[in-house]
């Protein structure tokens, strides 16, 4: 899978990404101070998955390395997944390496090209995320692109208070109209 966008480049994981993503998980800064939680994979656990995503026929969940046009350098990782969802689902994942975080634009750019992706697919009627309660980024994200937000059912059992956005197939091509591609 590949998709270009004016600065970016999100491809399909190869075996030879994996120092780079593992540098920028290992990164200190990346979890910020308290550490990665408990229940995480490791990196390469999570590479391993990856890979195996990009291998499996019918192919649900797309987790694509997100690098920089010009240079080539990882910025970090995104995805569609659909395992365990309605046929009619996918969820949208962004994670930016630590030095990448809070270039809104960015995220921006990597969100519009995956959803223009998901909704390139007719069989798909929304695209849903999940967030910490606390993460403004994320959810001023969501609210620009046009999501809706609720509370996340049922916090306790994913241990924090969370956020749970949902994006229609309606609502994200009336946004893309007046927002086109730059």
């Amino acid at each position: 899978m590949l998709i270009v966008t004016r600065r970016l480049v999100l491809r399909d994981f190869t075996e030879a990404d994996g120092p780079a993503f593992a540098a920028y998980r290992h990164d200190p800064d990346f979890h910020g101070p308290s550490g990665a939680p408990e229940a995480e994979p490791d990196a390469a656990t999570l590479f391993t998955l990856f890979l195996a995503w990009r291998d499996e026929i019918p192919r649900r969940n797309l987790q694509l390395g997100v690098f920089d046009r010009a240079t080539g350098r990882l910025l970090g990782c995104a995805g569609l997944r659909q395992a365990g969802l309605p046929e009619d689902r996918s969820e949208l994942g962004i994670e930016l390496a630590a030095g990448e975080r809070g270039r809104h634009r960015l995220a921006l750019e990597i969100a519009e090209a995956l959803l223009d992706h998901a909704f390139g697919d007719p069989a798909l009627a929304a695209v849903v995320g999940r967030t910490t309660a606390g993460n403004v980024r994320v959810t001023r994200l969501a609210r620009w692109l046009g999501a809706t937000l609720a509370p996340l059912p049922n916090p306790g059992a994913v241990g924090h208070d969370g956020v749970m956005w949902t994006l229609d197939r309606a609502s994200w091509w009336a946004w893309r109209r007046n927002h086109p591609v730059r």
